[in-house]
């Protein structure tokens, strides 16, 4: 063959275009398998208030050396993976699938460690508490074409079922995870994606949707509009409010600049205790025909607006943030030490599920940044069953 070649300068012409074209092929087949992923979101329900409790979403993951489907919460607000496992005979576990874990065990940071260190987390949402305890192990979780190795708490014990979910997926920065293992975003780029990824959450009954390593631009209704993470090192997505109103009216409420932690686990717009009949004595985002619009002036002079006709139902959006709980968020213990104390400013503010159906926002844990951007209401979901279906056809090959 060698000879042939030198001997015929037209045939290796003619065989240098073809591996070049077999190169180009490979890379347009890579950028496709590790392009963006979108995952669909599907509407449960807590359970924990009322009859019909308050809504949360869902998506289907492939876990452990089984693949077992899991239905987890993806959320901004923690920097955990935390799956149910066998291990698990308390009863609020058995109301889950529960996946059979590995045996690579892990310590905190990483390293391995026979059985996994154990570890306890509390998941206080106002609402409901809940303690959680298990063993750190190396488990390898899929979404769609989309596989990554990554520490995470296999759930040995849980005092409540507060969500209809087999597991939660924190998406936090690194500074709420046990460490950089255990952080979610932190293993995007191995897989070949950027650590960027976006959430649009329905207004209506219809499906939400998640994109890793990207976003969906057919989502959005406008451009998007980017704005800074503040003390990123803290590990909360959490930007900075200059001003607040109630229609036009400017409110005594974050007068001197606060900050607003986008939560996508919280149903509400949750303010400081104190300061939430600013908002109730003017009825915004009410039912009644005197509802004002909330608005939220950001440092870079982005507007944030939210109205009660925006969403399809006339339930509470407005929560008190109750001091004893600002107290206590983002704090860490080992044993009885606590090792970060936590706590935020008293005239924090919490942005949950109200701002995600009104903006589809996109967050980029490399820039420590996060963007804005009306979201599309009316999107054709054939679109995104279509694209997981050809990412699902690529992993089968």
């Amino acid at each position: 063959l060698a000879a042939l070649i030198t001997e015929s300068p037209l045939l290796c012409k003619a065989m240098a275009k073809y591996v070049v074209c077999l190169v180009v092929l490979l890379k347009v087949w890579q950028c496709e398998a590790t392009g963006p992923v979108m995952l669909a979101l599907e509407r449960k329900s807590s359970h924990v208030k009322g009859p019909e409790g308050f809504p949360h979403f869902v998506a289907k993951v492939q876990l452990g050396s089984e693949a077992e489907d899991m239905e987890v919460l993806f959320e901004t607000g923690s920097g955990s993976l935390v799956m149910d496992s066998t291990k698990c005979k308390a009863a609020a576990c058995l109301k889950h699938h529960r996946y059979s874990p590995s045996h690579a065990g892990l310590d905190r940071f990483g390293e391995a460690k026979s059985f996994g260190e154990r570890a306890r987390l509390e998941v206080d949402e106002g609402d409901f508490w809940a303690e959680v305890s298990g063993n750190m192990v190396r488990e390898k979780i899929c979404l769609q074409a989309l596989c990554l190795q990554m520490g995470m708490l296999a759930v040995s014990n849980m005092t409540d079922p507060f969500i209809d979910a087999d597991g939660i997926v924190g998406m936090s920065l690194e500074g709420l995870s046990i460490s950089k293992p255990f952080n979610f975003l932190q293993q995007l780029p191995a897989a070949g994606l950027s650590s960027q990824f976006a959430i649009f959450l329905p207004t209506g009954p219809g499906a939400g949707e998640i994109t890793f390593g990207g976003y969906n631009p057919a989502r959005l209704e406008s451009s998007l509009t980017w704005v800074p993470v503040q003390n990123p090192q803290d590990g909360f997505w959490q930007i900075e409010v200059v001003a607040v109103f109630a229609g036009l009216e400017k409110l005594e409420l974050c007068e001197e600049g606060c900050l607003a932690f986008i939560d996508s686990s919280s149903p509400y717009i949750q303010v400081p205790e104190e300061k939430l009949h600013l908002l109730t004595e003017r009825s915004v985002l009410s039912c009644d025909a005197r509802n004002q619009d909330l608005s939220l002036v950001l440092k870079n002079g982005m507007r944030l607006s939210l109205s009660a006709k925006d969403y399809a139902d006339c339930t509470q959006r407005l929560h008190p943030w109750k001091k004893e709980e600002q107290q206590n968020t983002g704090v860490r213990k080992e044993g009885p030490k606590v090792v970060v104390p936590g706590g935020v400013n008293s005239n924090s503010l919490i942005l949950g599920m109200p701002l995600l159906q009104k903006y589809y926002t996109v967050f980029d844990a490399l820039k420590k940044s996060v963007a804005f951007g009306l979201a599309k209401q009316d999107f054709e979901e054939d679109l995104i069953m279509l694209m997981q279906g050809k990412m699902a056809a690529k992993q089968e090959l």
